[in-house]
């Protein structure tokens, strides 16, 4: 039996070339019974130098998933070349590989993995959150939010939209409110800029309580001929005769 030394491992070489393990130490090597096998060992790389490959001791054992094949190269009781995958990234779904390249001296060659190739939609414990304008004039802003499954990586329901918040503008457009002075017939309206408009009357054809430069109701008035005037009623409409107002109005 041949005794051969590859850094960190001690091997030992028969013409089966099959593998055994014995208190951690690594040998290629079998009984003198033709055919007999090897112990399965473990995977131990070393620097190959070159090639992006790192070689290891090999044989049919269960961790590099090889089992002997008679006619195999080099009299070796191994494969020449072979391919291992596993699961990888999100829930397992992917798959990555990687390739053994036979030695001479009855060790693999080990290539790195290549690039998980998975398709799963998300990741494990993944939340997406989503916003949308929302208040007067879309100023506002609210959001939801969906998790990612931990069994299927794939996304879940989305939640409800939350209340909507930070909404600058001051008013929402149709949106009515009193005027500033009170008048009792008279309201503002929000337009389509979030702003208010000046007080109009709140009746189509109606009239406004208080006139300009005044704060009391009944002041406002409108000229219906020379020298007459007519009058905001309480009703919000003018009224219907006119009455002079000599030197009270510039009529």
């Amino acid at each position: 039996m041949k005794w051969f030394h590859i850094p960190a491992l001690v091997v030992i070489l028969t013409p089966s070339c099959s593998l055994m393990v014995e208190n951690d130490a690594f040998f290629v090597g079998a009984s003198t019974n033709a055919g007999a096998a090897g112990k399965p060992i473990k995977e131990e790389p070393v620097d190959a130098g070159s090639g992006g490959m790192s070689e290891m001791a090999g044989s049919a054992g269960a961790e590099l998933g090889l089992g002997g094949a008679a006619g195999s190269s080099d009299g070796c009781d191994l494969p020449p070349t072979a391919v291992q995958t596993e699961p990888c990234g999100a829930c397992g779904a992917g798959t990555r590989s990687r390739t053994l390249q036979l030695m001479p001296d009855c060790s693999y060659a080990v290539s790195e993995w290549t690039a998980c190739n998975s398709k799963v939609e998300c990741s494990q414990g993944q939340v997406e959150t989503a916003q949308q304008a929302c208040g007067a004039c879309n100023t506002g802003k609210q959001s939801r939010s969906r998790s990612c499954s931990a069994d299927t990586c794939t996304w879940g329901a989305w939640g409800a939209w939350g209340a909507c918040g930070g909404v600058t503008a001051t008013c929402s457009p149709g949106q009515t409110s009193a005027c500033s002075n009170g008048d009792s017939c008279g309201q503002r309206v929000c337009n389509s800029k979030c702003g208010w408009d000046a007080c109009t009357p709140k009746i189509s054809g109606g009239c406004l309580r208080i006139g300009p430069g005044h704060t009391d109701e009944g002041s406002n008035f409108r000229c219906c001929g020379s020298g007459e005037w007519q009058f905001c009623l309480s009703t919000c409409h003018w009224s219907t005769s006119c009455e002079a107002c000599g030197s009270e109005c510039s009529c």
